[in-house]
């Protein structure tokens, strides 16, 4: 994307499209949790 429209900033549209896309393409479980260890007590059955 070298071109945008006139009048637009094309680096701060790339940026806002992927803060929109990027959760969608990574899926739920890449949503960062509270703390790493609650995520690894999940796994272990712990908790």
């Amino acid at each position: 994307m070298e071109h945008g429209a006139p009048g637009r900033d094309n680096a701060a549209d790339v940026a806002a499209l992927m803060k929109l896309i990027a959760p969608k393409l990574l899926g739920a479980d890449a949503t960062p949790s509270a703390s790493p260890t609650a995520k690894q007590a999940e796994k272990s059955g712990e908790g």
